[in-house]
């Protein structure tokens, strides 16, 4: 794991969906260990969804840290080093104008995220009126 990974968009695919992939499993679990898993499967809500993965990135997160810290421990010198590189080039780099080029991208972007999550929402309300007129 300490050799350095070169931008590959194949693996970007397969960990995206090895992550998504999880997420079916740890729901599973999840309802196992809170006694659900007994009714009848019910389709994933995107709440669920969001919930998993928000969980798993957490997680992640955690070990990342635990081994960025491990590796400071190792070796300081370098990790002091390494600090004062990032220090200068943030210095360097013009944060304000990558800062406000995020927010316009993602102005750009909420309206249709926030369509397609109304639309999953219906399907889901959908879904449920329908598995309710079939009992």
């Amino acid at each position: 794991m300490d050799r350095v990974h070169r931008f590959n968009p194949g693996r970007t695919v397969d960990s995206l969906s090895g992550k998504i992939g999880r997420v079916g499993s740890n729901l599973k679990f999840w309802k196992a260990m809170n006694g659900t898993s007994n009714q009848p499967e019910e389709p994933l809500s995107m709440e669920d969804v969001i919930n998993v993965l928000l969980c798993n990135a957490q997680q992640d997160v955690h070990h990342r840290y635990q081994r960025c810290q491990n590796q400071i421990r190792k070796s300081p010198t370098t990790a002091v080093l390494g600090a004062v590189a990032v220090g200068y080039l943030l210095h360097r780099v013009p944060v304000r104008a990558i800062l406000v080029t995020q927010v316009r991208v993602l102005s750009a972007l909420a309206p249709p995220a926030l369509f397609l999550l109304g639309a999953v929402k219906l399907y889901e309300f959908l879904q449920r009126q329908e598995m309710a007129k079939q009992k």
